[in-house]
């Protein structure tokens, strides 16, 4: 892909609606005439991040951040403008110019120099590993024994090649060997724990020898990582040999506390369905979506984790975990409680049938109703959980014992966070555990704080450590700005500096507004006069606008993202938002609140001292960083069009 004299960029925006877009990642509701939902770029507790179908934009009114399809692209999943813009024309069945290497970058961009960036490496040795177990697997005589244990399992074809499914062939240096012959990256294989050197110094070995391997896909099906089912046969001296799973470390692109198994294939239905279905192994996800039922996910080998809770809840309302009838599920089920507590997500538990699996279950005759049975008659975890007491609570016999198990189940609701969670969610919590130990509920509560972690122990929330509020946009009439810069001049005139580049941008013909003394609005007000954060937006619009070209919101957002200027893609969506707050309907007083920010603009500079910076540059003084780096990039994004002249460029104001 190249960005010079194409207009891939255009064409992509305009085939991508970003409600569509970002409801594929977040469940979006109805508010208004925009859309709500969590944003995924912190902690939400409430659905703060709006998404405005018409403006093709969002904005989140906790964390700030904001843009269009590309930058939500790019910070959702961790891409470059390249390659965002590559997964967006892919999604839209759009083919890009043919990307011309050695092409000069743009500001925020730069080439890798051959330094690829560590997490790219990694990203791009797992999917060259991906392959390779495919191929393996495939083969008539090497994949042999894995294809076998395949058709023992019932898993389909079809579920081999949705799921990606591989070999490891039991070579000790299959892998290994494969990535001296070609060339690949071998730290970036060693960094991903697929192959490592032997202590010997002989070389190197491969981590996943005669096992079935599973990708483990990040949401955007990309493989950040691979699990390793033993199979019968191999080598009886492998020291893996025992173990029945293996699974990769964890590395700069994976977390197995915030990973689920097959979440890439499942987001759709789990948004739909609005619940979440978790199970305990690679081999219970493929069965159920063998069988038709998709919003199933799995952990990777931990408990089901907050961080799990948090990225589902951006999906789904509910989450069922689903465990074995065993003991081994029992215990999982009560971990639970750790999830529950926060509030963050409703948790039900839904126990298999004693020697029954996912796959079992699902295969025998109404089978897919009875899977539908038992995860609608799930029990909230709580529920369950107070089920489990009761049980224990009779078991116990004894008076000292009935203490002893009344003593633990009280410390696990303290250690959890009981006392934090919703004050009705803990009164109900409260009636229900007094009624069981025969308790007073005062005495139940005093005793759970006096079991609970010191206050300390509990993290702030991360958007209050990162000292956000609740938005950064203030509203202000016309009337209110003039007053505001009768007693604060910096104040005001920030405040007016944003009015102007919102109300350009919403109404190019305002740039040739004149002000009461005569004097062009366009001629009057130039980048450099605003203050540092405003001045590269604002030169970007004055230069454009001055050579008679539209300049759009959506428009301006792309080209920024492309040029990874982050804080001026905020400042853009916050001034819009501002705008939307200030005007409400009454979208007609967009010319009254230009003409009163421009003047407050224009005569602020003088009270600022605006004219004496100006006389400084008319002697010669070298233009500010930020109108250099404004300069730059205007420059360039006009090459990446083909638009540019020698001509243009020497017309640009600073």
């Amino acid at each position: 892909m190249s960005f010079q004299g194409n207009d891939d960029k255009e064409r992509v925006q305009a085939a991508t609606d970003i409600a569509r877009l970002i409801g594929e990642h977040v469940q979006l509701r109805p508010k208004g005439r925009e859309l709500a939902g969590l944003c995924p770029f912190h902690d939400d507790k409430k659905p703060s991040m709006y998404v405005s179908p018409a403006k093709q934009i969002y904005k989140c009114f906790s964390c700030g951040a904001g843009g269009d399809c590309f930058t939500f692209v790019m910070e959702y999943h961790k891409l470059d403008f390249r390659e965002a813009l590559k997964h967006l024309a892919d999604r839209a069945g759009i083919e890009l110019t043919p990307y011309r290497k050695g092409a000069e970058g743009v500001p925020g961009q730069a080439g890798d120099g051959g330094q690829m960036p560590a997490r790219k490496r990694l990203l791009e040795a797992n999917a060259q590993a991906q392959d390779y177990f495919r191929k393996q697997l495939a083969d008539p005589e090497v994949g042999r024994t894995a294809r076998a244990y395949l058709n023992e399992r019932g898993i389909s074809d079809e579920m081999v090649e949705r799921f990606r499914l591989g070999y490891a062939p039991g070579d000790r240096h299959a892998l290994a060997d494969a990535v001296q012959r070609k060339g690949l990256d071998r730290p970036a294989f060693e960094n991903a724990g697929l192959i490592a050197e032997s202590k010997s110094g002989r070389g190197y070995y491969d981590k996943l020898r005669h096992r079935l391997v599973f990708p483990i896909a990040d949401d955007m099906g990309r493989p950040i990582a691979f699990g390793g089912r033993v199979l019968p046969g191999g080598d009886p001296n492998d020291p893996t040999r025992d173990a029945k799973y293996l699974n990769s470390p964890e590395t700069a692109v994976f977390n197995k506390s915030q990973t689920l198994y097959g979440l890439d294939l499942a987001k759709k239905a789990i948004i739909g369905s609005k619940q979440a279905v978790i199970v305990e192994g690679y081999t219970d996800v493929i069965a159920c979506h063998q069988h038709g039922v998709e919003n199933v996910v799995a952990a990777l080998g931990t408990a089901f984790t907050h961080q799990h809770a948090a990225k589902l809840r951006r999906f789904c309302e509910t989450v069922v975990l689903v465990f074995d009838g065993d003991a081994a599920g029992y215990k999982a089920a009560d971990r639970a409680v750790e999830v529950l507590m926060t509030g963050e997500i409703d948790v039900t538990i839904a126990i298999l049938p004693a020697g029954e699996d996912p796959d079992t279950l699902l295969a025998a005759e109404g089978g897919l109703d009875r899977w539908s049975a038992l995860i609608a008659q799930a029990p909230g975890a709580m529920a369950y959980l107070l089920s489990r007491l009761e049980d224990d609570l009779g078991e116990a016999g004894s008076i000292t014992g009935r203490q002893a198990v009344s003593t633990e189940f009280l410390s696990r609701l303290a250690r959890h966070g009981l006392l934090a969670m919703n004050p009705i969610r803990r009164a109900l919590v409260l009636t229900q555990v007094a009624a069981l130990m025969h308790m007073p509920e005062s005495a139940v509560l005093e005793e759970i704080k006096r079991l609970a972690p010191r206050p300390s122990a509990y993290p702030q929330h991360p958007a209050e450590e990162a000292g956000y509020d609740a938005g950064s946009g203030e509203d202000f009439s016309p009337v209110e700005l003039a007053d505001e810069a009768a007693g604060s001049t910096i104040r005001a005139t920030r405040i007016a500096e944003r009015q102007l580049i919102g109300c350009l941008l919403r109404r190019n013909e305002l740039f040739e507004h004149t002000l009461p003394d005569g004097t062009d609005f366009c001629e009057a007000v130039m980048a450099g006069e605003l203050i540092p954060s405003h001045r590269l937006v604002y030169h970007m619009l004055h230069e454009r606008l001055s050579e008679g070209r539209a300049v759009s919101l959506a428009g301006l957002l792309g080209d920024l993202a492309q040029a990874g200027l982050d804080n001026e893609r905020r400042l853009v969506t916050e001034v819009d938002t501002e705008l939307d707050r200030l005007l409400g309907d009454a979208e007609d007083r967009l010319a009254e609140l230009f003409a009163a920010a421009a003047l407050a603009v224009y005569r602020g500079r003088t009270q600022r001292g605006y004219e004496a910076s100006r006389q400084s540059v008319t002697a010669g003084a070298a233009p500010s960083g930020a109108l250099e780096r404004a300069a730059l990039a205007q420059r360039l994004l006009e090459e990446r069009r083909g638009d540019a002249s020698p001509g243009r460029i020497a017309r640009t104001r600073t």
